[in-house]
């Protein structure tokens, strides 16, 4: 997937065939559908993604019903760096999740 010429974590997606690959995509999930694993991809909104290409991360770990969950992310609060987050589900618009297929 790589070369894709795809710039925007928002729209990730969308961006490729992801059922051609064994993932699926659930745009806009509701809290309960977030499971560890799920690529998470923010909207261009709120306040985590404040840039216009949104922002992506990998959900580690989901309590409350989804309401918080832990994230992997790089460039968000902690710098250019790799690091973890704890997140709610309410703090930007999630755009989609894409998710290995079981």
């Amino acid at each position: 997937m790589m070369g894709s010429n795809k710039l925007y974590a928002a729209t990730i997606g969308e961006d490729y065939d992801w059922a051609r690959y064994g993932w699926q995509v659930i745009f806009y999930p509701k809290a309960n559908e977030i499971r560890p694993g799920d690529v998470v991809n923010w909207e261009q909104s709120g306040s985590l993604a404040i840039t216009p290409y949104g922002h992506t991360g990998v959900v580690t770990s989901v309590s409350n019903g989804g309401q918080r969950f832990g994230t992997i992310e790089q460039n968000a609060e902690k710098g250019q760096i790799v690091a973890q987050y704890q997140r709610s589900f309410g703090l930007s618009t999630i755009r989609s999740l894409v998710r290995k297929m079981r």
